[in-house]
């Protein structure tokens, strides 16, 4: 189990295979403040590499996207939770996209337009969903659950990489551990 305290996180063994490893910091307990233009960058990086890799935008369509982004965000939500629920809206975009072998994402202008029920805003219900399922079955869908929190740590400290790799390691989410890296190099690279 990894457990956070206030300055550092400590990875404990868990007990059985499969409990749930969620990186949760208390409300008072937040590592810097992240303001909402580096969540949007944050977000916009991590729909490009999980979305559209390799994929090359120039600065104004980036523009663009950031802002389609923020439209997204709801205003009776911090920007830290509309930003992990939206990274796990992207994870479930992503896997549906994947396993559904005639279904293709639209273009990001086009799939990140609100109103849009084949792009992000048709995210929502199944995202409720699982919301609503974790109430009696607390590992459902608990990687990238556990994602989105470690971005959100990452992004506020470099410190918490290893933390989320190793928790996304113990439950087996190799695809997400690689969403995870590509958004580390994206940020790296783009965002200097």
């Amino acid at each position: 189990m990894t457990r956070i305290t206030k300055n550092r996180a400590v990875a404990q063994t868990p007990e059985s295979a499969h409990e749930a490893k969620i990186i949760q910091m208390p409300t008072n307990e937040q590592p810097a403040k992240v303001k909402t233009e580096k969540l949007l960058d944050g977000l916009w990086q991590f729909a490009h590499a999980t979305l559209w890799f390799g994929e090359k935008f120039n600065k104004a369509e980036i523009t663009h996207f950031k802002k389609l982004i923020e439209a997204h965000f709801q205003k009776n939500k911090t920007p830290q939770q509309n930003f992990k629920e939206l990274v796990q809206r992207i994870c479930l975009a992503k896997r549906y996209a994947d396993y559904s072998k005639d279904k293709k994402l639209a273009q990001a202008g086009d799939w990140l337009k609100i109103g849009n029920p084949e792009g992000l805003s048709g995210t929502l219900i199944p995202y409720e969903e699982i919301k609503f399922l974790r109430q009696y079955e607390s590992d459902c869908e608990t990687g990238i659950q556990v994602l989105a929190n470690g971005l959100l740590l990452y992004m506020g400290s470099p410190f918490y990489f290893k933390t989320c790799v190793n928790s996304l390691s113990r439950l087996n989410e190799s695809a997400l551990i690689q969403f995870f890296y590509n958004t580390i190099i994206n940020l790296q690279y783009y965002c200097v």
